[in-house]
């Protein structure tokens, strides 16, 4: 069973049950769908899904969770994931993404903590974070090694209360995400988040332009960002 994670309001639910078909149309294991956020009667579905339609975010900084940014408290919601949903493992996908190949190719990777796909913009990310280069990544297709991250990081909403009041935080999940896993994270191929800030780099290597081309020409999740 693929177990995928959404976090979304009802602004969101065609786009949302566009993207179930999809995963479905061209995943040949069963996926349960997880929502978080939203209740059963909003989203209306009869696919095999669980709803968390009111996750507990009382651990959070309220005052820093405020008109910071385009950033809602609802947008916080995906930190809960590794402790939300009881399942060893979990796939969180953005709404404004395009699933084309099985899900189960990203499913069945092997990471640390976390697997994502790291930022186009990663260099200017890392150095305002003060982190090491080509480690920042894009929060928008994340694969969790949930099992491993509950036994490893017991403290996991302390390091997040932690970063919001150590860090100066612009892109506020995502941030947060990059904070708590800076040491834990498997970089994936690009074919698992594509999109149109992901073109070629006047610096970057040969490997990584070759790459990208690859994944352009047969991706798995086109991220429409």
């Amino acid at each position: 069973m693929i177990h995928i994670c959404f976090n979304l309001d009802e602004k969101y639910v065609n786009p949302c049950k566009v993207l179930i078909r999809e995963i479905i149309a061209t995943t040949k294991e069963k996926c349960t769908f997880h929502f978080i956020g939203i209740d059963k009667r909003d989203m209306g579905t009869t696919s095999t899904c669980v709803f968390y339609p009111k996750p507990d975010l009382s651990y959070f900084n309220a005052e820093n969770l405020t008109n910071y940014y385009y950033f809602s408290q609802a947008a916080m919601y995906r930190l809960l994931i590794p402790f939300l949903v009881k399942t060893d493992k979990a796939i969180y996908l953005d709404i404004d993404t395009v699933v084309l190949k099985d899900i189960k190719n990203l499913w069945d990777k092997n990471i640390d903590l976390v697997g994502a796909v790291i930022d186009p913009c990663n260099l200017f990310h890392n150095g305002r974070l003060g982190h090491g280069a080509e480690s920042y990544f894009n929060s928008g297709i994340i694969l969790f090694n949930s099992k491993r991250i509950r036994e490893e990081m017991p403290d996991y909403k302390e390091r997040i209360l932690k970063a919001q009041k150590d860090y100066v935080l612009d892109l506020k999940d995502q941030d947060i995400f990059n904070i708590v896993f800076k040491d834990h994270i498997t970089s994936l191929g690009y074919e698992f988040n594509i999109d149109a800030h992901n073109l070629k780099e006047n610096d970057e290597t040969k490997a990584v332009s070759k790459e990208k081309d690859k994944a352009f020409n047969d991706p798995t999740i086109v991220h429409c960002m």
